[in-house]
C-alpha cells in the first residue's frame, strides 16, 4: 500500500492567500493531506481567514491548520511593579524614560496632601494670575513674580523666581 501524500505549506507571517493560490496552482493538492502552518503576532490573530483557506484546499483529503500565535510582551516601565512607595515608582519610571524625578516630588506631596478639587482650583487660579500678568505686561507694566518652568520628562518643574 503506498504512503499517503502529504503537502506542507508554511508562512513566516500571516498566510498570503495570493501566494497560497500560486502554490496550489504549481502543486495541486487533490487527494493529498495538507498541513498549513503560519505564525502571527497576537494583534493579527483574527486576520487569518481560515474559511477562505479551507475553500482553496477543498480537494485535499485532509487539512490541518497549525497557527502559532506569538504573544506580545510589553514592558512599559520595568521595576514599577516591584516598587512599594509612590516615590520609588516615580524613580523607576524616571530611570526608564530618562527624566529627573526630583521635580515631581512637590507634585506628589500636593497629591497626597490635597483634595483633587483643591488642586484644580489652585491650577485655575495660577492660570488666571498668569493671564493677568500677561495683560499687565502688554500694557507696559513689569512683572516680578513670574514662575520659571523647567522640563522634567513629560512634566514641568515650577519654581518661583523673579523674572523680568
Amino acid at each position: 500500500m503506498p504512503a499517503r501524500r502529504t503537502v506542507d505549506i508554511s508562512f513566516d507571517g500571516k498566510p498570503d492567500l495570493g501566494a497560497l493560490r500560486a502554490a496550489l496552482a504549481a502543486q495541486p493538492v487533490e487527494g493529498a493531506w495538507v498541513r498549513l502552518r503560519w505564525s502571527v503576532p497576537e494583534e493579527e490573530r483574527n486576520d487569518v481567514d481560515r474559511a477562505v483557506m479551507r475553500e482553496l484546499l477543498a480537494g485535499a483529503a485532509g487539512v490541518q491548520f497549525e497557527g502559532r500565535i506569538v504573544p506580545v510582551v510589553r514592558v512599559r516601565s520595568g521595576g514599577i511593579g516591584q516598587a512599594g512607595a509612590m516615590r520609588d515608582k516615580v524613580v523607576a519610571w524616571a530611570g526608564v524614560v530618562g527624566a529627573r524625578p526630583e521635580p515631581l516630588w512637590a507634585c506628589l506631596d500636593e497629591l497626597a496632601a490635597c483634595e483633587p478639587q483643591q488642586i484644580v482650583d489652585a491650577a485655575l487660579a495660577e492660570l488666571d494670575a498668569a493671564a493677568e500678568v500677561d495683560a499687565q505686561r502688554s500694557a507696559g507694566e513689569g512683572a516680578s513674580d513670574l514662575k520659571e518652568l523647567e522640563p522634567a520628562g513629560d512634566c514641568l518643574e515650577v519654581s518661583s523666581g523673579a523674572h523680568a
